[in-house]
C-alpha cells in the first residue's frame, strides 16, 4: 500500500533544520565574544580611550553693555531775522512802469529797504511815485510818500506823507510848494452805538465845526466833530503857511526820491 503523504512535505522538515543550525550559530558567536572580553580583563589589557591633545576652549559670553540713546539737547529757537519785507502795499494808481525793492539810507545813519512803484496815467501821462519804509523787523509800513506829477531831474513840486502808528489813527501830512503851505489831518475813530437822540437832533450833532487860527493868519486849525457818537470817525485839519519849511522839507524827500530813481529797475 501506498504511505501517507504530508501536506508540506520534505520542505517544513529543511524549514526547521535551516533554523535549528542559525541559534546554534549565533550561541556559539555570543559565548565567543563573552569569553574573549573576561579573558582580556583577566590579562589586564587596557582599551586605548584617544583624549584631545589641546582642551577645547569653549566661547567666552561677553556682557555687551546696553546702547545708550543720547538724550536730545533742546536747542533755542533762534528768530528769523528778515532782510526785506515780505509784503507790499496795494497801489494801483495807473499803469505800472517799474516797482520793487531797493536800499534806502535815511538820516541819522538808518539803513533800510523801501519798496517803490512808479505808475502813469495813461490820459494826463502824469506820473506818480509812491515808496514805504517798514520798522526795523519788516512786519509793518511806518511811513508811506507819494509824490504826483513827477518829472525825472525836475524838483518835486509836492509830497504827501502818510505816518501810521501801533496804536492810534494814521496821519497824512502834504507839502505843497507853490503855496508853500503844510497841511495835516488826521481821523480819530469812534465807537459805533445805538442813539439815544431824534433823527433830527442827530443831524444837528453829527457834524460840529471849530476852526482856530493865529493873528497873523498864517496858521490854522479846524476840528469836524460828532458830539451823537455816530460817526465812524473825526477829523482835525491843520494848517499852517511856511514856504521855507516846505522847501526844506521836499528838498529831503528829493534826495530820497533820487535815491530810488538811482536804483530802481528801468
Amino acid at each position: 500500500m501506498r504511505a501517507p503523504e504530508h501536506r508540506y512535505g520534505p520542505n517544513r522538515l529543511i524549514l526547521y533544520s535551516t533554523i535549528v543550525i542559525a541559534v546554534v550559530i549565533v550561541v556559539a558567536v555570543v559565548t565567543y565574544v563573552t569569553t574573549s572580553l573576561q579573558s582580556s580583563s583577566v590579562n589586564g589589557d587596557q582599551v586605548a580611550i584617544v583624549t584631545p591633545q589641546q582642551p577645547i576652549l569653549l566661547p567666552t559670553v561677553i556682557a555687551v553693555p546696553p546702547t545708550t540713546v543720547p538724550t536730545p539737547v533742546p536747542q533755542e529757537s533762534v528768530p528769523v531775522v528778515k532782510t526785506e519785507p515780505l509784503f507790499a502795499p496795494d497801489i494801483q494808481i495807473g499803469e505800472v512802469l517799474s516797482q520793487g525793492f531797493v536800499d534806502v539810507a535815511l538820516p541819522g545813519a538808518y539803513n533800510t529797504k523801501a519798496w517803490y512803484t512808479f505808475q502813469i496815467d495813461t490820459t494826463t501821462r502824469d506820473i506818480t511815485v509812491y515808496f514805504a519804509i517798514y520798522d526795523n523787523s519788516y512786519d509793518n509800513i511806518i511811513r508811506t510818500l507819494q509824490i504826483d506829477k513827477y518829472t525825472e531831474g525836475k524838483d518835486i513840486q509836492n509830497a504827501k506823507l502818510s505816518i501810521f502808528y501801533g496804536d492810534g489813527p494814521a496821519r497824512t501830512v502834504q507839502f505843497i510848494r507853490d503855496e508853500g503851505v503844510i497841511v495835516m489831518t488826521q481821523q480819530y475813530s469812534q465807537p459805533f452805538g445805538p442813539s439815544l437822540f431824534s433823527p433830527d437832533l442827530r443831524v444837528a450833532l453829527v457834524n460840529q465845526r471849530m476852526q482856530l487860527s493865529d493873528g497873523s493868519g498864517d496858521i490854522s486849525a479846524e476840528l469836524q466833530l460828532d458830539l451823537s457818537g455816530l460817526s465812524d470817525s473825526e477829523l482835525i485839519l491843520f494848517r499852517h503857511k511856511t514856504p521855507d519849511v516846505v522847501d526844506r522839507a521836499l528838498t529831503e524827500i528829493q534826495d530820497l526820491l533820487n535815491q530810488v530813481e538811482t536804483k530802481r529797475a528801468k
